[in-house]
């Protein structure tokens, strides 16, 4: 009768799993995203003095502002946003019509 050979001792697991360097980071705050803003008018008289604004906060500083003059059917414009969270409100007159929160990342 013929003996198997002892098996031979597994490798012992690492103590702490491999980390990068540097850790990595999630938020890079350079980043950008690029928003396009198209506004459309069917009657040609404007926007009859409504407005889109943006805002990073309820009651904080517009970022910008938006509307479309009496004439032109449609506008648009381009520009770039830090990444976050942002509120669009629509005014009449300065009254708040509606509000709407959007962000622009994934957090």
């Amino acid at each position: 009768v013929r003996s198997r050979p002892p098996p031979t001792p597994a490798d012992p697991p690492p103590s702490m799993p491999p980390q990068p360097s540097p850790p990595p980071s999630v938020f890079d705050e350079t980043a950008v995203i690029d928003v396009t803003v198209e506004l459309f008018d069917n009657f040609g008289d404007g926007w009859d003095n409504l407005r889109l604004m943006l805002s990073t906060l309820p009651g904080a500083a517009i970022e910008r502002s938006f509307s479309l003059a009496a004439g032109p059917s449609s506008a648009r414009e381009t520009f770039s946003l830090a990444l976050g969270c942002y509120q669009l409100q629509m005014h009449l007159d300065g009254v708040l019509l509606i509000g709407a929160s959007v962000a622009t990342s994934e957090a």
